[in-house]
C-alpha cells in the first residue's frame, strides 16, 4: 500500500492527495436544493457547483495538455443548445481517477514470484475498474434523474410538443387539401368521360341515321325493266349502258314501234327508258311494257 501511495505522489508531482468520490446519491433527493432559481442553494447552483466538483478532481489525475473542460451546467438563462451539449457529455461520463488509494488493494511487494505479481496486479486492476465502473453510474444516472427536473429540459419538451403538434395540423390540413384536389380532378376527368361518350354516341347516331338515309335513296334507283334495284344514281348510269340492259331496251322499243307506228311520244319514250322512281312513268305502262318484254324473251327462247 505504501508503494502505491508513493506512487501516486510522484504522479500527482508530489501532492500527499488521497481522493474521496463525491457522495452523488445525496443529490438525488430535492432537498439538497430549494427551488428552480439562480439564488444560493437553489437548483441551478447546487447542481452547476456538484458538476464543477467532480470535473476538478478528474483534472488532477489528468495532465494539463490533455485536459479538456466538460460542459458547464449552467443556470436558468443558459440557451437550450448549450443544455443540450452539457447532457449530452455528461450522460456518457467516465472518470479520470485511478482509485489506486483504495484499502481492498494488496501490496505488490509482498509476491513471492513472477507469477504471483501478475495475479496481484490483475486483481487489483480488477477492483480500481469496478470502483471507476460503479463511480460512472452513479453520476450517469444522477444525470439522467436531474434532467427529468430540469425546467429547461421541460420547457424545451414543451415547445418541441407544440411544434410537432402544429406540424402535424398542417400536414392533415396539406392531406385534406391534396384530397380535395384530387376528388376535384376526379369529378373532371368522369364528366369529361361522361362528355366523350355522349359525342362519341352522338357521332354513332349520325352516321347510323346517315347510312339509313344512304339506304333509302338507294332504294329509289330502280331499274322495273330490268327488276334491279342500285343504291346511286351512279350505279343506275352504269347500268343503263350494260348490253343486257340494252339489248331489253332495243327489244321493248321494236315492240312500240310495231304498235304504235314512228310516232312515239316523249312520255312513250320516257315509258320505254325507265330513269329512277321519281322521274319514272306511270305504273300501268310499266306493266304492260314488261309483260311484252317477258312476252319477247319468251318468243326468243322458243
Amino acid at each position: 500500500k505504501q508503494w502505491y501511495q508513493r506512487r501516486e505522489t510522484i504522479l500527482r508531482g508530489g501532492s500527499d492527495h488521497k481522493s474521496d468520490d463525491v457522495d452523488v446519491m445525496s443529490y438525488y433527493s430535492s432537498s439538497c436544493y430549494s427551488g428552480f432559481t439562480d439564488e444560493p442553494g437553489s437548483f441551478y447552483p447546487v447542481y452547476s457547483e456538484l458538476f464543477v466538483r467532480i470535473a476538478q478532481e478528474d483534472e488532477r489525475y489528468v495532465d494539463s495538455s490533455d485536459w479538456e473542460v466538460p460542459p458547464l451546467f449552467g443556470d436558468s438563462a443558459t440557451p437550450y443548445p448549450e443544455v443540450r451539449e452539457f447532457y449530452g457529455w455528461w450522460q456518457s461520463y467516465c472518470t479520470k481517477k485511478n482509485y489506486l488509494w483504495l484499502d481492498d488493494l494488496y501490496d505488490i511487494r509482498q509476491a513471492e514470484n513472477r507469477r504471483v505479481q501478475r495475479a496481484i496486479e490483475k486483481e487489483n486492476k480488477k477492483v480500481t475498474e469496478d470502483a471507476r465502473r460503479e463511480f460512472n453510474e452513479q453520476v450517469r444516472s444522477l444525470v439522467s434523474h436531474i434532467r427529468k427536473k430540469d425546467p429547461r429540459v421541460l420547457a424545451q419538451r414543451e415547445k418541441q410538443r407544440e411544434m410537432d403538434e402544429e406540424k402535424a395540423a398542417a400536414g392533415k390540413k396539406r392531406l385534406a387539401e391534396q384530397r380535395r384536389k384530387r376528388a376535384e380532378e376526379v369529378a373532371m376527368l368522369a364528366e369529361q368521360e361522361k362528355e366523350m361518350i355522349a359525342a362519341h354516341n352522338e357521332a354513332v347516331a349520325d352516321l347510323m341515321e346517315e347510312y339509313s338515309d344512304s339506304e333509302d335513296e338507294g332504294d329509289a334507283f330502280h331499274c322495273p325493266l330490268c327488276k334491279k334495284t342500285f343504291k346511286s344514281d351512279k350505279m343506275m348510269r352504269q347500268h343503263e349502258k350494260s348490253k343486257k340492259h340494252k339489248e331489253k331496251l332495243a327489244l321493248l322499243r321494236a315492240e312500240f314501234a310495231d304498235e304504235l307506228g314512228d310516232d312515239i311520244t316523249q312520255e312513250e319514250e320516257d315509258v320505254i327508258s325507265p330513269t329512277p322512281a321519281n322521274t319514272s312513268g306511270s305504273g300501268k305502262s310499266k306493266k304492260i311494257s314488261l309483260e311484252r318484254v317477258t312476252e319477247g324473251e319468251g318468243k326468243e327462247s322458243n
